[in-house]
């Protein structure tokens, strides 16, 4: 089943990824939420078997970014359907971080690192100001910034206070998932480039696969 679900989800980003190419916009709406749908379907599967904290946070995570997908179809309406899609992607990510601290355990040399990461996101805040003129949604694209940057740190230390192939899942989906809103932003806020969408779903989709991958490798 497990082979199915990721076979489907590979499939529609091939859709996904085709409907960008062509500018087949019916496409594009049948097959953006399909992927995000077969991967709620392998977080299901894998709840079946392994219920618990971590799992059905993850689970609810990815409901709640397949809501936040839907809303970020429309990349023309931007300060409308931007805004809600990233709303529910801060739920999203409040999700995830809250299903990793499940497993988290304070180390000392944590807090020059979290020390780090505090200067260089109000370096990185003051150096690229958002060039957008809804105040709403540069609250909103601050707060997700900090908020899933923060899990990824999170990730991070999972990852080097305990190595498993399920920190490694995590703490790659999570690196995938905050590299492919970076090139998200920058090509809104910034700077446009052709066909970024691919590069884009080429990162997001593994990411949420590999991260619904983890709820199969709890205890």
């Amino acid at each position: 089943m497990q082979i199915i679900l990721l076979s489907l989800i590979a499939f529609f980003l091939f859709l996904k990824i085709l409907s960008i190419i062509l500018k087949n916009i019916f496409l594009n709406y049948i097959s953006t939420p399909l992927i995000t749908v077969s991967i709620i379907m392998l977080c299901l599967y894998g709840l079946y078997y392994k219920a618990g904290f971590h799992n059905f946070l993850i689970t609810g995570g990815a409901v709640l970014s397949l809501a936040g997908d839907i809303f970020n179809l429309n990349e023309k309406k931007l300060v409308v359907d931007f805004k809600c899609g990233v709303l529910f992607f801060i739920m999203t990510q409040l999700f995830y971080f809250t299903a990793f601290t499940a497993s988290y355990i304070f180390s000392f040399y944590q807090i020059p690192a979290v020390l780090l990461y505090f200067t260089a996101f109000i370096f990185i805040v003051k150096l690229f100001p958002l060039k957008i003129s809804s105040n709403f949604l540069k609250i909103e694209i601050m707060i997700y910034g900090f908020i899933i940057s923060l899990t990824l740190l999170l990730s991070f230390f999972n990852l080097l206070d305990f190595y498993s192939l399920k920190n490694l899942y995590i703490f790659a989906g999570m690196f995938l998932f905050t590299l492919s809103d970076i090139l998200l932003c920058t090509n809104l806020l910034y700077r446009k480039f052709s066909y970024y969408s691919i590069f884009v779903w080429l990162l997001y989709a593994p990411a949420q696969t590999l991260i619904a991958l983890s709820i199969m490798l709890s205890k």
